[in-house]
């Protein structure tokens, strides 16, 4: 099954709970809202967002919403999935995966700033 019609967990992820909106289309300066400068500027780029399909069969393990799906590669990111079933078909599904929560995570990675993780340090997660 290809296209977006599976199943997903979605996760979002603040690695310095630098807060605030973190779609495009809320930018902050409004006249950029609806451009492609507020999407690379902005989109995903202070949280970002994972949809991890359920299974992912025929295509990557997860959409990685904003101008930077750099981040669902290694080594950043990764997932094993062990399934029974077909897509639409229950069954069982066990999934373990792992991200790297970033700062700042911009359309070029060279740039990016990954969050240091601290025990007692909350970071955003939903």
């Amino acid at each position: 099954m290809t296209g977006l019609h599976n199943d997903i967990f979605e996760i979002t992820v603040d690695g310095d709970q630098s807060g605030g909106p973190f779609i495009d289309r809320f930018h902050p300066n409004k006249a950029l809202t609806n451009t492609m400068d507020a999407y690379f500027s902005y989109h995903g780029v202070h949280a970002q967002n994972y949809h991890i399909f359920t299974p992912a069969e025929g295509k990557d393990w997860a959409l990685a919403w904003g101008s930077q799906p750099w981040i669902k590669e290694l080594p950043y990111s990764n997932s094993a999935i062990n399934y029974n079933f077909k897509p639409g078909e229950s069954g069982k599904l066990t999934l373990e995966f792992w991200i790297t929560p970033f700062d700042y995570a911009g359309n070029d990675p060279a740039r990016a700033v990954e969050s240091i993780l601290e025990e007692n340090k909350n970071i955003g997660l939903c």
